[in-house]
């Protein structure tokens, strides 16, 4: 089984799987590139700025 969780949600899921007894095989992050997580901060700063006038 194949799962995608929010980095909030790991240690939740992480703790339901020891619950449950069941074996985690991997843990991969999923991250994204450094020039997508600039212009989404340049975006939401241009967001903020325009809603402020």
């Amino acid at each position: 089984m194949r799962a995608v969780i929010d980095e909030n949600q790991q240690d939740a899921a992480i703790d339901a799987l020891r619950r449950e007894r069941l074996r985690l095989i991997a843990l991969t992050p999923v991250r994204t590139s450094l020039e997508a997580y600039f212009v989404e901060k340049l975006q939401r700063a241009e967001t903020t700025a325009g809603s402020s006038t």
